[in-house]
């Protein structure tokens, strides 16, 4: 097990379908069961309110969208601002939403891997 964390508890956001919230970009939500747009740790809220509010900001978001169905889950975390995927995990949050920032991260290494041996070639 790590060190424990030195920012403390935060928040993240937590849909049963959609999974943990990754963050947006250009007008877009991303959430680990269906993009995490290659983000390799989700974004974190600072108190549960600020979760909350951010998510009722989405309330014009289509006829579907149900506020509702998100739960906010609290994580200890070094970095203020992101979770990683250890820290989800320690937190309880369920491996199936969590193992698509896994994927990323190896995803993201081997883009790296080969984006660097090209730049050696040039």
């Amino acid at each position: 097990m790590g060190a424990p964390a030195t920012h403390g508890l935060t928040w993240v956001v937590v849909h049963p379908e959609w999974g943990v919230y990754a963050g947006h970009a250009l007008g877009m939500a991303f959430f680990s069961l269906n993009d995490v747009g290659a983000q390799e740790v989700a974004v974190t809220f600072d108190t549960r309110q600020q979760a909350a509010d951010h998510i009722a900001s989405w309330r014009n978001d289509g006829p579907d969208f149900d506020p509702d169905a998100f739960r906010f889950h609290d994580v200890a975390c070094d970095d203020p601002g992101f979770a990683t995927p250890e820290e989800m995990a320690a937190a309880g949050i369920p491996e199936e939403m969590i193992e698509p920032f896994r994927r990323a991260a190896i995803e993201n290494a081997e883009t790296e891997k080969v984006l660097s041996a090209a730049m050696r070639r040039h």
